[in-house]
């Protein structure tokens, strides 16, 4: 899993990548993941709000958080 962020203006993102062949679950180190998908490779997911950890990800699987 590949995951990092980028910040613009006054929004934060958080990246997450599963780039394996196998579900896996990210747990960010230090910090309560709070925030609503706004893209990802399986469509059902984008308008998903997430409110605890982890992010489970399904194989080859990214997602785009936005902050909150």
């Amino acid at each position: 899993v590949l995951a990092y962020m980028r910040e613009a203006e006054a929004s934060s993102y958080l990246i997450v990548l599963n780039l394996g062949g196998q579900p896996a679950d990210f747990i960010p180190e230090g910090m309560q993941l709070k925030g609503k998908v706004i893209m990802a490779t399986h469509p059902e997911r984008e308008g998903m709000k997430l409110t605890g950890n982890p992010i489970k990800l399904k194989p080859n699987e990214g997602v785009i958080i936005q902050l909150t």
